[in-house]
């Protein structure tokens, strides 16, 4: 491991708890100047152009100063070739989680006050299965690490061995945050949770009902999470 990270940041996979706990590790200093750096789209371009090109432009200042992480929901083929003249000098990381606790949690944050966007958002989807009929919204861990568009499920594990460096599991993250932390020279003493979900409760039920309908919805999401869990030697 590298001590510059690059974050693709797969929405409810524990991002947010990372960068939290990271930045504790190195905070800001005096003159305000941030050790991790957060990616946001350019608004005046589509939403994954605009993190392209947002990444693009912040990549570089990873190197300046004490700068440890950049980090964005950017997916994996958006960045790829900007990662190219950089990829020696640091370690690209991203984590998982299981595929149907993932989706109900991207759900029910997105239905949240929590959310800007909320009622535009709650509008569309009135009810988790309108959601979950929509394919455009499912896969997104695949989707996010497919190298092209076209890519088979099996070409997006294989990404996952050879392309990144480390693959975290949000189930497994207090022994995964401390890995990341140590690879940067570092510990950690009280782990921090970001963004948990209040609609805890409706989410249970909605797991218990849909369980195993998302199953099979979320097919290529199975494959990418419990292909890693075998292959750190995490599966049960």
């Amino acid at each position: 491991m590298k001590k510059h990270l690059v974050n693709v940041h797969i929405p409810k996979s524990a991002g947010s708890a990372l960068r939290a706990n990271l930045a504790t590790l190195f905070p800001t200093d005096d003159q305000g100047r941030t050790f991790i750096l957060g990616v946001s789209p350019d608004k005046e371009r589509e939403y994954f152009d605009g993190l392209r090109q947002g990444f693009e432009a912040t990549l570089p200042h990873l190197f300046d100063l004490s700068h440890r992480m950049i980090s964005g929901h950017y997916r994996y083929r958006d960045i790829a070739d900007i990662l190219v003249p950089y990829r020696a000098q640091l370690s690209l990381i991203t984590f998982l989680r299981d595929p149907a606790w993932r989706t109900l949690s991207d759900y029910y944050y997105s239905i949240s006050a929590k959310n800007p966007g909320a009622e535009t958002f709650h509008a569309t989807y009135p009810t988790f299965e309108h959601y979950m009929s929509n394919p455009g919204e499912m896969n997104k861990m695949s989707n996010f690490l497919r190298l092209d568009e076209t890519e088979t499920i099996q070409d997006v594990l294989l990404h996952a061995y050879r392309d990144f460096d480390f693959v975290g599991i949000t189930e497994n993250f207090t022994q995964d945050l401390e890995f990341l932390a140590n690879s940067l020279g570092q510990t950690i003493d009280t782990e921090r949770r970001e963004n948990e979900n209040r609609n805890k409760d409706k989410m249970i039920e909605a797991y218990e009902k849909f369980a195993p309908i998302l199953r099979d919805v979320l097919s290529d999401d199975y494959i990418l999470y419990e292909g890693v869990l075998e292959h750190r030697g995490l599966s049960t």
